[in-house]
């Protein structure tokens, strides 16, 4: 029954400080971190997000995930909210969720046909575990964390927490600073070649909150990590003619403070260019 006109602007500090909103008239202004910023933006550049599916339409037939794979999960340390809507979405997919203890989490590497969702926290607790658990069940853990986690998240990282499936072949090792893993350049999948996307920001940006926003933008089988240089490289896996969609779409979202721009070309397995 009643309409607001709120602006929603970007705030290049570090934090919010003070008042997250002001008023400018009779318009409230809201001031978001970059994060929060870019994530605004996505909702009204990519209908997706909103609609709450995974094809986006403007893309065309590209634009719809390649591998619809779906499995079981545990979840340990989440909070109601986050443990809520991982098993919604499960059960959404058909798939089921269980809650783990500490005791049982300690031995989540024999439950191989699962997935672990885990809270980071300050205390270190995400990386603590995935010692515990080893290489295999670390390679099927995603981890959650608040601002604060940003430490225990990188250490889990470092780990080899969710190095994408079965995969683990295609890393060659983590970065130190973010966690995140260096990935070899191999044959495209999918039938598809893979577009070597290279990401670097400025001095003052946090890294990681770049890759955080790059992964929120790609699909889900496409890959973000560390290149050599310090930056970023996502692997994406489209045809040539969907390249300068890709690119077009991360420079929107991801803003002026990174610099995108294709590095490499990898053709997929078994394709011919004389075809």
């Amino acid at each position: 029954e009643e309409a607001y006109a709120v602006d929603v602007m970007p705030y290049r500090g570090q934090s919010v400080r003070g008042s997250g909103y002001r008023h400018a008239g009779s318009v409230r202004q809201y001031r978001l971190c970059l994060g929060c910023w870019s994530w605004c933006r996505s909702l009204v550049f990519d209908d997706s997000a909103v609609r709450g599916v995974s094809f986006r339409s403007d893309t065309g037939p590209i634009g719809s995930w390649l591998a619809p794979v779906a499995y079981d999960a545990s979840a340990a340390f989440l909070s109601a909210d986050d443990e809520h809507v991982l098993r919604t979405a499960l059960e959404g997919m058909g798939r089921w969720c269980s809650v783990l203890g500490p005791v049982a989490a300690r031995q989540f590497a024999g439950r191989p046909n699962e997935v672990l969702f885990i809270s980071g926290s300050a205390k270190g607790r995400a990386s603590e575990l995935l010692q515990a658990i080893g290489p295999a069940g670390a390679r099927r853990t995603a981890v959650l964390g608040r601002i604060d986690a940003m430490s225990d998240i990188c250490a889990a990282l470092g780990a080899g927490a969710f190095e994408r499936i079965s995969q683990e072949d295609r890393t060659e090792g983590h970065d130190e600073l973010t966690g995140l893993p260096i990935y070899r350049r191999v044959p495209g999948a999918y039938g598809q070649p893979c577009q070597v996307i290279g990401v670097t920001v400025g001095p003052s940006d946090d890294l990681r909150q770049t890759a955080w926003l790059l992964r929120r933008f790609l699909r889900g089988y496409d890959r973000v990590g560390a290149s050599a240089d310090r930056g970023l490289e996502a692997h994406v896996y489209c045809p040539d003619e969907a390249l300068r969609r890709v690119l077009e779409r991360l420079r929107t979202l991801l803003g002026t403070h990174a610099k995108v721009s294709p590095i490499d070309r990898v053709e997929a397995e078994g394709s011919s260019l004389a075809a």
